[in-house]
C-alpha cells in the first residue's frame, strides 16, 4: 500500500471508529451526507450538527486561525448549499496525540463549533470525563 492508500484508509477507518463511540457514548444516530456534503465533512448528528473527524498524531494548536478559518468557510458553504443557518459543527480528534500536555474540549467561533481533543487514548479507552461528555450533549441539542 503506497502513503496515500495508507492515508486515505486511516482516514476511513478513523471515521467509522468515531461514528462508533459517538453512537455508543451518545446514543446518538449517525448518518451519512450527500454527495456534495460529503466532500466538506464525515457525517452528521442530529439535524444540524456535522462532524469532521481528525488524525492529529501531534499536539495540534486550538488557537490556529487557519484550521478555524478553513471549518469556518465549509461550514459557510453547507449553510449556503442548503439554505440553513444553524448547521453546527464538532470537531473530533480520535485519538489523544503524542504529548504530555492537557488538552480540554472548547467552544469556537460564538459555540457554532466544538473542538474535542481525542475521544480515545492510546489503549482505546474513552477520555472524556462525565462534565465533558455532558457539554458535547449540550453542544448537539443546544439551538
Amino acid at each position: 500500500m503506497n502513503p496515500v492508500q495508507f492515508d486515505n484508509y486511516c482516514g476511513i477507518l478513523g471515521e467509522v471508529s468515531a461514528q462508533f463511540v459517538i453512537k455508543d457514548q451518545w446514543q446518538y444516530r449517525t448518518s451519512l451526507l450527500g454527495n456534495q456534503l460529503n466532500e466538506l465533512f464525515d457525517f452528521q448528528l442530529d439535524k444540524r450538527v456535522l462532524v469532521d473527524v481528525k488524525n492529529w498524531r501531534y499536539p495540534h494548536n486550538s488557537e490556529n486561525d487557519d484550521e478555524q478559518d478553513w471549518v469556518l468557510k465549509k461550514l459557510a458553504r453547507v449553510c449556503k448549499m442548503t439554505g440553513r443557518d444553524d448547521w453546527k459543527v464538532l470537531i473530533v480528534n480520535l485519538i489523544e496525540p503524542d504529548s504530555d500536555l492537557t488538552f480540554t474540549s472548547h467552544l469556537l467561533k460564538g459555540q457554532r463549533v466544538m473542538e474535542l481533543p481525542a475521544l480515545l487514548n492510546r489503549q482505546g479507552q474513552f477520555v472524556l470525563t462525565e462534565t465533558e461528555k455532558q457539554k458535547v450533549a449540550t453542544f448537539i441539542h443546544e439551538y
